[in-house]
Formats: C-alpha cells, structure tokens, sequence
C-alpha cells in the first residue's frame, strides 16, 4: 500500500466512495460475502464526507454479492486464458486486479477518466503489469491500449447504467470487430478464441443491476436480451452460474 497520505476526493468523484463504502462495511462484518481486504486501508486514506452513506447500508450484500461473481468469473477467464487480456472498464476503486490474482503473463488494462485513474495510482500500489489508462470509456482513444490478437474478457461493474444505449452498443460492437472470432468458453473450461464481456444488466423492478449475460460467437454481453438482440442478431442468453 503507498504512503499514508490523505486524498480528498469530493465532487462527481465522491460517486466512487459508495461502492469502497459497502465493500469496507462487508469486509468487516462477521461473515464477508466478498471479502476485500483493500477496502478498509484505502477507505481510510481518503478524506471523505460519510453524510448520506448510510443509507446504502441495506444494499451492501447486492453489491458484494454481484463483485464476487465478476471477481469469478475474471478468474475462470484467466485460469482458462493466462495469457489472455482483461479490459477493466469503469475500474473506478476497485481492487479487482489485487483480488483476482493476475498472472504475470496476462494483460490486465484499467480504464476510467482522467481524474480517477490519478486519485487510483495514490491509492494503490498496483503491479508494473497492470496498465493504467485515463480516459472516457466512450472515446475512441483508449482503445489503441488493446491487443486485438488476444482472448480478451472485458468486465464493466456499474458502468453501464450511466452510459447512453448507444455507447453501449457502439462499446459492444467495438469489442466483436476488435477480437478474435470463436466460441464463448469461459464457463467449459476451455480456450477462449474470442472475447467475453462480464457486465451488469437491468433486472426488472430491481433497484440495482445484476450479473446477467448473453454469449455467442466468443461474445458475451448485457441483459436485457431483447435489446441486445435487435442490435447484435447473434447474441444469445447465457446461463450464469
């Protein structure tokens, strides 16, 4: 962990402090779902305003509960493909790349604005191997950071929510041109030719989202289907574990 020194994150930043504030409280509850040890270290060297956090209190077994399956399936990802790549999207202040275990061999990409990834490299010591990209996930930009020859699973936790639709689909449809073709293989246990996308997705009539996944040709990508379906004709429904 770097220095002790006190970052103030306020402002639209302050936005990223709800999620570090339910993964410290699962972390030190008698039984953690998730388990973060990095929350509570880093959740105290921020200078934060705590008004109005409690009121999440009641939501922290969703958050950690969706965390931990993106945290597993990122790890079949990478048990199947060590040398594969991993897209971060949205990485905000999570510690996904310590929790996981990346192999040295993998490339492992954090994206997220500018502003973000700097207050991320203070707070965390994080490998040489992971690569620390600033920039929107809507640009175009960042997406020069990618290898296109690699099995490659990207992972967006509570990002696409605020995205418009169509930077959703443009997200999505950059990812089937820019990786390799092949069939989804992260639940069989085999090599992946393709890419896989772990994401969030609206479930109805529920206050947050959820893993849920639909997968096809070496794709997987966010619920609801139906919407997905129209824009990308081979997307079919996956069944999480």
């Amino acid at each position: 962990m770097p220095s002790t020194e006190k970052v103030d994150l306020r402002g639209a930043a302050a936005t990223l402090l709800m999620t570090l504030y339910m993964r410290r409280l699962d972390a030190r509850s008698r039984r953690p779902i998730l388990g973060d040890p990095w929350a509570e270290p880093v959740w105290d060297r921020i200078e934060h305003d705590v008004h109005g956090l409690w009121q999440f209190t009641g939501d922290v077994s969703t958050i950690v509960c969706r965390a931990a399956i993106l945290d597993g399936w990122t790890r079949e990802f990478l048990s199947t493909e060590p040398a594969g790549q991993v897209l971060h999207l949205g990485c905000g202040l999570d510690s996904r790349p310590l929790r996981v275990g990346v192999p040295s061999t993998c490339r492992w990409v954090d994206v997220d604005q500018p502003e973000v990834m700097e207050v991320r490299r203070r707070l965390y010591d994080l490998p040489d191997s992971i690569e620390q990209v600033p920039g929107s996930v809507t640009d175009d930009d960042w997406w020069s950071a990618v290898d296109p020859t690699l099995p490659t699973l990207v992972v967006a936790e509570g990002l696409f929510m605020y995205v418009p639709a169509d930077a959703v689909h443009a997200t999505v449809d950059r990812v089937v041109s820019g990786t390799p073709r092949g069939d989804a293989g992260v639940r069989r246990r085999r090599p992946v030719d393709g890419a896989c996308l772990a994401l969030d997705a609206d479930v109805p009539r529920r206050r947050y989202r959820v893993p849920v996944v639909v997968e096809s040709r070496g794709v997987r990508a966010p619920a609801p289907v139906a919407d997905r379906a129209r824009r990308h004709l081979d997307l079919r429904r996956g069944v999480p574990a």
